[in-house]
């Protein structure tokens, strides 16, 4: 049987990629009809339904996932510990865009889901971090990419403050995040450069290494109220900036891996750059950013469009 037409476990902590990478297509909508004072358009049917859809998606996954965890909890911790914490956060930070996204229409519910995502995100992050420093059988062989998925949950949260909570709690998690991310992503270069090769598969993650950069950027910027960027929000975008280009520069290497759900961790760091390039134009009033920027919404889109299509035709009910 091809790898193709293997089955797939609907219920499995990957598949929060999914709901992950659509709320990222909208959020950068979002962004998009903001920026261009198109705040009409936020209550439109077109934007209404992606939005909606996203969060169907979401709820769906979640509910199907949150099953499986009431019937197999010790199993899904055991995983947690292991090396699972990266799929877990895609978790926590689909509850954190949720609630930035429904902000606009209804603020008790966003307060409500943005406090549920940061709360278990700090949760999965702490668990990870612990892990990290106390388990002994770790190797730098087992580094990869989605390691950076709970560092990454914990600098969304403050793209939410201070709608949502002090700003002063917004600075300790950018400080943490972005501590432990230089830690890790000096780590991730030693086992890149020295080490052998990751997989076909697991290069499908090397996108996330723009994800820290890119959502520290977009905190900083909005917790010091940044009306052009400073030494430390520029240091932060280019990062991301370069990450992303370098690693489009490789699309043929990875266009060669065969599809598997791993490719769903490609979408959401389009999305924050499409978002991040947005706001440096915003504040630079550059014309090139808005490119850039247009440039990542479109691959963001072709990239779901093209993911959706071959999920379906993975999926066990459909093949």
């Amino acid at each position: 049987m091809e790898p193709e037409k293997a089955p797939v476990q609907t219920t499995s902590p990957h598949l929060f990629h999914i709901a992950l990478s659509f709320l990222g297509l909208s959020f950068a909508v979002q962004s998009w009809l903001v920026e261009f004072g198109l705040e009409k358009a936020l209550k439109s049917d077109l934007f209404a339904g992606l939005l909606i859809f996203s969060l169907i998606v979401f709820v769906i996954i979640f509910l199907s996932y949150f099953i499986k965890l009431t019937q197999h909890f010790k199993t899904e911790l055991s995983r947690l510990k292991q090396h699972d914490g990266g799929h877990y956060s895609a978790l926590s930070m689909s509850f954190i865009l949720a609630g930035l996204l429904i902000l606009p229409y209804e603020a008790n519910w966003a307060i409500a889901v943005w406090l549920l995502g940061s709360l278990l995100q700090f949760v999965i992050t702490t668990f990870v971090v612990k892990g990290w420093l106390y388990y002994d059988h770790w190797k730098i062989t087992d580094l990869s990419p989605i390691w950076f998925m709970p560092l990454s949950g914990l600098l969304i949260i403050p793209v939410g403050i201070p709608e949502f909570a002090p700003i002063e709690f917004g600075w300790m998690l950018l400080s943490i995040g972005l501590i432990f991310w230089l830690i890790l992503f000096s780590l991730m270069l030693y086992r890149l450069f020295f080490q052998p090769l990751l997989s076909a598969k697991k290069q499908l993650s090397f996108f996330i290494m723009a994800t820290p950069p890119a959502l520290g950027y977009l905190s900083y910027s909005q917790l010091a109220s940044l009306e052009a960027p400073d030494l430390i929000a520029r240091l932060l975008f280019y990062t991301s900036l370069f990450l992303s280009l370098l690693l489009l520069t490789q699309i043929k290497r990875f266009l060669t891996t065969p599809f598997c759900f791993d490719w769903w961790r490609i979408p959401l760091p389009f999305a924050l750059m499409s978002v991040a390039s947005l706001s440096m134009f915003q504040q630079l009033h550059i014309s090139a950013f808005i490119f850039i920027s247009a440039l990542f919404l479109g691959l963001l889109a072709i990239t779901i469009f093209y993911l959706s299509l071959r999920t379906l035709l993975r999926h066990p009910f459909l093949s």
